[in-house]
């Protein structure tokens, strides 16, 4: 299947799916969806190497909610490394999979376990979280869960984080019956013995890794140290964009960027952990409107 020539009609997901698809306004599904839709819906394991941006929510998404059941119990589980991508896994996949009754819930720290379990209790059939918090309420018998499906997103940051034994044993409460799906932008050693220890017989996805660069420009400047915020107040009056995300090396010069963008009239606000989770999610809420 040629990938200019693909289409999402010509999976077999659902018709409830389907629809999903059409009111989300996809037309032709990425690389790793192409490569990963089939294999799951097979109900095989998948260690995928893709890079953020990709498409990868969809791509395990779609397939596994393709038999996803308006029941009250989970049947999706959704691992993640930081809170932020908890809560936009589970927005998108309940928007995907708004037509198959897809009822998702996130579980993360900084925020009200309590909270957190009634959402659960009210007819979650997917869950997206953090390592930290799944495994607290899993342990202390808060959550008891046995979903069918399990996926470890971005694999390598929560290896990067600290947060793989965690994981390890967060599946010691997880059913030995299940799909296991990996998806990672890089592989190194430890992830890999990770998906030897979880995996049952993966098929393995490698899609290029210039596939979201291909459609993105890409530019850079060289500016001495003291001339780069000038530098950047040029180029936002230049070309003033409708949103953009500035990065810092450090917490405190995000909060004195953002002090100084505004004052010369760019509106803009500070994001990093040292932020409340309620705060946080006011600034991201504020960027998407």
């Amino acid at each position: 299947m040629k990938q200019k020539h693909a289409q999402f009609s010509q999976f077999d997901l659902s018709e409830s799916i389907q629809k999903g698809i059409v009111d989300a306004g996809f037309s032709e599904p990425s690389p790793i969806q192409i490569e990963a839709i089939p294999l799951v819906l097979k109900g095989r394991d998948v260690v995928a190497q893709a890079q953020t941006g990709t498409g990868k929510t969809a791509a395990f998404g779609l397939p596994l909610m393709s038999r996803l059941l308006p029941a009250s119990s989970v049947q999706i589980l959704v691992i993640t490394p930081t809170r932020e991508l908890a809560l936009q896994v589970s927005e998108e996949l309940q928007s995907l999979g708004k037509h198959a009754q897809a009822k998702a819930v996130s579980v993360y720290g900084g925020a009200s376990a309590r909270e957190q379990i009634s959402a659960l209790k009210h007819g979650a059939n997917i869950v997206a979280g953090t390592p930290g918090r799944l495994l607290d309420l899993m342990s202390s018998g808060r959550m008891k869960i046995e979903p069918s499906a399990v996926v470890l997103d971005e694999a390598d940051r929560m290896l990067d984080m600290g947060f793989i034994e965690d994981i390890e044993q967060i599946f010691e409460f997880l059913p030995d019956a299940r799909q296991t799906l990996l998806f990672s932008a890089t592989l190194p050693e430890r992830v890999q013995k990770l998906a030897q220890k979880i995996l049952s017989e993966p098929v393995r996805i490698r899609t290029q890794s210039t596939e979201t660069a291909a459609r993105i420009k890409q530019k850079y400047f060289v500016v001495s140290e003291n001339e780069k915020e000038a530098a950047l107040v040029r180029l936002l009056e230049f070309d003033p964009p409708d949103r953009a995300i500035v990065f810092s090396k450090t917490k405190r010069e995000a909060d004195e960027l953002s002090v100084r963008l505004t004052a010369r009239g760019i509106p803009s606000r500070p994001i990093h952990g040292d932020l409340e989770q309620n705060k946080r999610e006011r600034v991201l809420s504020s960027f998407r409107a």
